[in-house]
């Protein structure tokens, strides 16, 4: 009897052993799961975050596009037509500087913001008697660099103390179409 005692002991502790192994393989599973998918997440979320639609914060939610809009604002004069070219500002432009006119040439042809700190630099350069200089630098061809939709750069070359060199004016169209001198 002890025989079958010590063999059916046997057989139910062979049958709790298969069933803790049952469960270790099914836990040693899920585990296994859980961090490739956890990985997986993670892994696309921070791709969402490098690409600036994610919050850098975990969990890395996405944002919305209430969110995107409101981060990435769309360029409003971007469908604009345009009324005035920045070629056509350039030379109204000059066509100021050339007369003296530092109040016309800036008020026509800057951001409105920017009036009197342009006033102040023109007038720093007339004081300096630069004026000339200047004037024939501006008075150069413009050549398109980089458009950006409602931005764009030119490049004009000058020459000072017999060398020739390259300058950049950058434009800005503003709601009414017309190209504004963004910095020279």
């Amino acid at each position: 009897m002890e025989r079958q005692g010590g063999g059916f002991y046997f057989l139910i502790n062979n049958s709790m052993t298969k069933k803790r192994w049952g469960i270790a393989a099914v836990v040693a599973i899920a585990v296994f799961l859980f961090i490739i998918f956890s990985y997986s997440f993670i892994f696309d979320r921070l791709e969402l975050v490098s690409e600036g639609l994610a919050s850098p914060k975990f969990p890395y939610l996405k944002y919305s596009q209430q969110d995107l809009n409101k981060m990435f604002p769309q360029y409003v004069n971007e469908d604009v037509v345009t009324t005035q070219t920045p070629e056509e500002t350039h030379a109204l432009f000059l066509s100021h500087l050339k007369t003296g006119d530092i109040d016309e040439a800036v008020e026509c042809c800057f951001v409105k913001g920017d009036w009197e700190s342009q006033k102040d630099f023109f007038q720093g350069v007339q004081d300096k008697d630069m004026w000339d200089v200047m004037v024939g630098d501006l008075d150069n061809e413009i050549k398109e660099k980089l458009f950006l939709g409602t931005s764009v750069t030119y490049s004009y070359t000058g020459i000072s103390d017999g060398g020739e060199y390259g300058h950049r004016i950058e434009f800005i169209k503003n709601s009414n179409g017309v190209w504004l001198i963004e910095s020279l």
